[in-house]
């Protein structure tokens, strides 16, 4: 014969499990009440479902439970496709003043060079300027995606100066050609990282600590390339593409922009003396 302690413990576990029941039930017609989106809904649906599995519950209830579980679904499957169609069309008319056009179709987005990967099931948004990522937002918010790609545009076309880049991308490769050996095709990844250390300002060399630390991102270093060769120095600038197993491995292939829309993913660099 079970002890009083073990029937109070079954008691107060069976407690805890129609109050959790009740809790998101009262939580799911909160949400139906502020219109939240209905994947967010379907998410409280599937927590219902499984509190209901091993909750004690009578053999009516428990048909009710599962004949409401059904019926909501059914509802939420129309809402779904609206929602999507209409988390779309909202982040098309918040891309556009930032010069953007949305292509693609879901679950694959593209701004220009931006990819949009929205997951719905998830709630979330991840964002990549081409394969590099750029943020990865909680919640389906066209608003908050807009402002994400606007601060990483902001800080991508900082200002340049294509002779003071070529001058620091000359000292760069020299220093990599110096450790990676005689070949005059040096990885990208070497010159970067020779490169970053290039742009540090003398306080951090004074005291090298992460506060004083510039940092200058695989992304920054693409699109300078790009706007080098876009200049008048974009002849001297010689970029190899990378195979396919190096593609694979972001350490060895670096995507750099062919125009707004496009860009390939180089290995080497090479710059070429100046013509006398």
């Amino acid at each position: 014969m079970a002890s009083l302690a073990d029937l109070r413990k079954e008691i107060q576990a069976a407690r805890r499990k129609l109050t959790t029941i009740a809790r998101l039930l009262a939580e799911y017609e909160r949400a139906q009440r502020a219109r939240h989106d209905p994947f967010a809904l379907e998410r409280l649906l599937q927590q219902l479902e499984k509190q209901g599995r091993d909750a004690p519950l009578g053999p009516e209830t428990r048909e009710r439970l599962r004949r409401w579980l059904e019926y909501e679904r059914t509802l939420l499957r129309e809402q779904r496709r609206t929602y999507q169609v209409q988390f779309v069309q909202e982040l098309q008319a918040k891309l556009r003043p930032l010069g953007f056009s949305l292509e693609g179709h879901l679950p694959r987005l593209y701004a220009g060079l931006y990819q949009i990967l929205p997951s719905f099931e998830q709630g979330t948004v991840k964002i990549t300027w081409g394969p590099e990522p750029v943020a990865s937002l909680k919640g389906l918010d066209p608003g908050r995606v807009a402002q994400a790609i606007q601060k990483h545009e902001k800080a991508l076309k900082r200002p340049f100066v294509a002779e003071e880049f070529f001058r620091l991308l000359q000292q760069a490769y020299r220093r990599a050609r110096q450790e990676a050996g005689p070949d005059r095709r040096v990885p990208l990844a070497l010159v970067h990282r020779h490169l970053t250390l290039l742009l540090q300002p003398r306080t951090f060399w004074q005291n090298p600590v992460r506060t004083r630390f510039r940092e200058y991102p695989r992304s920054f270093f693409a699109y300078d390339l790009y706007r080098l060769r876009q200049s008048s120095l974009g002849d001297r600038v010689r970029l190899y593409v990378a195979t396919f197993d190096q593609t694979r491995d972001p350490s060895q292939a670096l995507f750099v922009p062919d125009s707004a829309q496009r860009g390939t993913r180089y290995a080497y660099l090479s710059l070429e003396p100046e013509e006398a």
